[in-house]
């Protein structure tokens, strides 16, 4: 595969998903990215279980097949996507200055 669509995938499209998204839906986003090839990986082996004859040690080679995935690359997916929210952190404020929070304004006694 090009390294430069992980690269894209990986470390931009976070990015962007921070910039974008309004403040209530980013944490939810955000989760959905981390899981997302966990998500594809559910999928792969359901329609593998669907599709081909039977295996007599599925869950054997499910599970051996998810470590061995996990290992070589969800861990980089984590430490990428964590580089590309806080790139889309950095980029947010530049795109949107009104957004952050800051100290609300009280009205103060007069004194009486």
């Amino acid at each position: 595969m090009n390294f430069t669509l992980i690269v894209i995938a990986a470390l931009i499209a976070p990015a962007v998903l921070v910039v974008i998204l309004p403040r209530r839906w980013l944490v939810r986003a955000m989760l959905f990215w981390l899981v997302l090839p966990l998500i594809v990986y559910c999928g792969i082996v359901i329609w593998e279980t669907i599709t081909r004859p039977p295996v007599p040690n599925l869950f054997e080679n499910m599970a051996f097949g998810f470590m061995l995935v996990a290992t070589i690359g969800g861990i980089p997916w984590l430490i990428a996507s964590v580089i590309g929210f806080g790139l889309g952190f950095l980029l947010r404020r530049v795109v949107r200055p009104g957004d952050r929070a800051g100290p609300v304004a009280t009205v103060s006694d007069p004194g009486v």
